[in-house]
C-alpha cells in the first residue's frame, strides 16, 4: 500500500481537509480490482452552533466566514440538528467514512474532520479516475471518463463505496487517501444544492480541472 495520509491529516478543520484533499487519491479495494481516482471536488461542512469554538483562533480563516460560523453555525450540515443515528460518525474521531442516501437513491460519501465531538465532514464531489477504469465504466453504465465521478452519488457508485463502508477508519485498506501530490490552483465557491448557509465559500474544486461536477457557482 502506498502511503496512506494519516489520521492527524483529518484531525484538522474541515475546510482545511477539504482543501488539503484536492489532488491527494482516494482507493477502494474491490473483489474485482483497486479503483481510485484523484480528488477534484470537495465541500467542508461544520456543526451546530457552539459545537466549533476552535475557530475563534483560527487567524487563516476569512474574519466574515469565521464570525458567521460561531454565531450561526453550518445549516446545511447534518450535525446541525444534533447526533442522530445517521450522523453519529460526525461526532466521533476523525477519518471515518460518513456514507449516506440522498434522493432514496444515490449514496454520497464524506471523512470526518476535527477532534471527536466536534462535528464536521468533507464532502467528496468529485474525482478524476485514474486505475480500474473499465471497472469503474461498467458499473456505471458510461463510456466517458470525464463523467464517471463527475458528482458524489457517481464516485460512490463507480468506486462500489456503500453505507456499508460507515465508519470505516478511512487510514486504512479497503478504503482509504493515499497521499499524491496536493493540486496547485485551487478554487472555493459557494456549495451545490444545499439549503441553508448557501453561500458560504466552502466548496473547493482543482482549478480547471474538467473533472469537477459542474462549473463554480456565480456569487
Amino acid at each position: 500500500m502506498a502511503r496512506a495520509l494519516p489520521t492527524s491529516f483529518f484531525a484538522r478543520d474541515a475546510d482545511l481537509v477539504a482543501r488539503d484533499l484536492l489532488g491527494r487519491v482516494l482507493v477502494h479495494e474491490t473483489a474485482h480490482g483497486r479503483l481510485a481516482g484523484r480528488v477534484v471536488e470537495t465541500e467542508a461542512y461544520f456543526g451546530p452552533p457552539g459545537r466549533n469554538p476552535q475557530l475563534a483562533q483560527r487567524a487563516d480563516m476569512p474574519a466574515r466566514l469565521r464570525a458567521r460560523l460561531l454565531r450561526e453555525g453550518d445549516p446545511a450540515a447534518h450535525s446541525f440538528v444534533g447526533v442522530t443515528e445517521r450522523n453519529r460518525v460526525m461526532y466521533g474521531p476523525p477519518a471515518r467514512a460518513y456514507v449516506y442516501l440522498i434522493y432514496g437513491v444515490h449514496e454520497c460519501l464524506n471523512v470526518t474532520t476535527g477532534p471527536s465531538d466536534e462535528p464536521q465532514a468533507v464532502l467528496l464531489r468529485a474525482l478524476e479516475p485514474t486505475e480500474g477504469v473499465p471497472e469503474m465504466a461498467r458499473r456505471r453504465g458510461r463510456s466517458s471518463l470525464r463523467d464517471l465521478c463527475s458528482g458524489p452519488g457517481k464516485l460512490c457508485k463507480a468506486l462500489g463505496v456503500t453505507r456499508a463502508q460507515y465508519g470505516h477508519d478511512m487510514t486504512e485498506p479497503p478504503l482509504w487517501f493515499e497521499a499524491g501530490e496536493p493540486a496547485a490552483r485551487v478554487e472555493a465557491t459557494p456549495r451545490v444544492g444545499v439549503v441553508g448557509a448557501e453561500d458560504l465559500p466552502l466548496r473547493f474544486v482543482e482549478k480547471g480541472s474538467p473533472f469537477a461536477s459542474r462549473r463554480a457557482p456565480q456569487r
